[in-house]
């Protein structure tokens, strides 16, 4: 399959759900995090480390997230899609933890703050380049918040310097979803002269 282009890949990418059990190539892989090292940062930063996950450490992490989703949910605990996610991320060939592994959280002054944001920022760009670059090559994602909901557990199997995120889930999507409703540009943009 040809790479679809940028503009292509953004428009076509997805949240997918559903996986095939075909793995991921270790240079395909690392094709992906170089280009999600490509993004934007405060000071060339680059703030951001991420752990890729498959067989056994992929399913002791998936294993924890459901025990501890499942618990809270028991206590009446909003947990989101956590439960839905976690059936999506035992069928990807491999997870990607995202990690913060250079900044401090901080209720400091101004600069702290901004510096922070700026971190907050600079993942979420490496996170979408991901996206982007998994879709542009014919690979289905998911954008996993939840995990935040096992961090301690999870951190404790990881043993990975930093704070934890978010997860993405990868792979050959069995599934291509109609695209979500959007709002026209008339609702989110202001333009002023």
């Amino acid at each position: 399959m040809e790479d679809l282009d940028a503009v292509t890949a953004i428009e076509s990418r997805r949240s997918i759900r559903k996986f095939k059990p075909e793995p991921i190539s270790r240079p395909l892989l690392e094709e992906l995090l170089k280009l999600a090292g490509c993004a934007p940062s405060r000071a060339n930063s680059q703030p951001w480390k991420f752990v890729v996950l498959e067989g056994s450490t992929k399913d002791d992490v998936i294993e924890t997230l459901h025990t501890k989703a499942t618990k809270l949910k028991q206590e009446e605990v909003a947990i989101g899609s956590c439960l839905e996610n976690v059936r999506s991320m035992r069928q990807s060939p491999a997870i990607i933890l995202v990690y913060q592994f250079n900044s401090e959280s901080s209720t400091g002054d101004a600069p702290q703050r901004t510096d922070e944001a700026s971190d907050i920022m600079s993942i979420g760009a490496a996170i979408e380049n991901l996206l982007i670059a998994a879709t542009s090559k014919g690979l289905g994602t998911l954008w996993i918040r939840e995990v935040l909901l096992a961090e301690d557990e999870i951190n404790e199997i990881i043993e990975v310097e930093g704070k934890l995120m978010s997860a993405l889930a990868i792979g050959h999507a069995v599934e291509q979803p109609d695209p979500a409703p959007r709002r026209s540009l008339e609702e989110f943009v202001v333009w002023k002269e």
